[in-house]
């Protein structure tokens, strides 16, 4: 019984983890490979994603480096992202 539930749990997870927060393939590839070539400027920028949330970085080679290993999708505009955070809020309340 304890082994079917753990196969479910990590069956479940893993669907999560694949579905939400994550970036495309092609767009996570180009995050690390701007991560692998930046030249780090110590010039701390604020980034923001799609959820409206907002993190600082160390500079824009730092972004693209979180970016690239936690398969995030965060930006510095934030027109791009206004426009997606209130259509999943209409979505949310609609």
């Amino acid at each position: 019984m304890f082994g079917k539930i753990f196969v479910f749990l990590i069956v479940f997870l893993s669907v999560v983890d694949s579905v939400y927060g994550h970036v495309d393939g092609a767009k996570l590839e180009e995050e690390c490979k701007i991560a692998d070539i930046c030249r780090h400027d110590q010039v701390p920028i604020c980034g923001i994603d799609s959820c409206g949330e907002m993190r600082t970085f160390i500079d824009t080679c730092d972004m693209h480096e979180f970016n690239c290993d936690s398969r995030k999708e965060i930006g510095t505009n934030y027109e791009d992202f206004r426009e997606t955070s209130e259509k999943r809020h209409l979505i949310s309340i609609g």
